[in-house]
């Protein structure tokens, strides 16, 4: 689970407040409860819209993704 291995992984990071995060097993719970669900219905308003669009799950797949268009990232 990303919001878990985030949490226990110490340093400053990309996105990241500045500020003492701490791991929220409330938040964890929400999280596997609706996860699926939230999940589905993105996946169905992915599918149903008409727009050209291109699906790219997990970084690895987006950086290959940018690099092989040649698109620059902001740094």
């Amino acid at each position: 689970m990303r919001y878990v291995r985030r949490m226990l992984r110490r340093g400053d990071r990309a996105g990241g407040l500045g500020v003492d995060e701490r791991l929220s097993w409330r938040f964890v719970r929400y999280n596997l409860r609706n996860g699926a669900s939230n999940r589905r219905r993105r996946r169905h308003v992915f599918d149903e819209a008409v727009l050209p669009k291109v699906l790219l799950v997990g970084a690895r797949r987006i950086r290959d993704f940018v690099r092989a268009e040649g698109l620059r990232t902001r740094r």
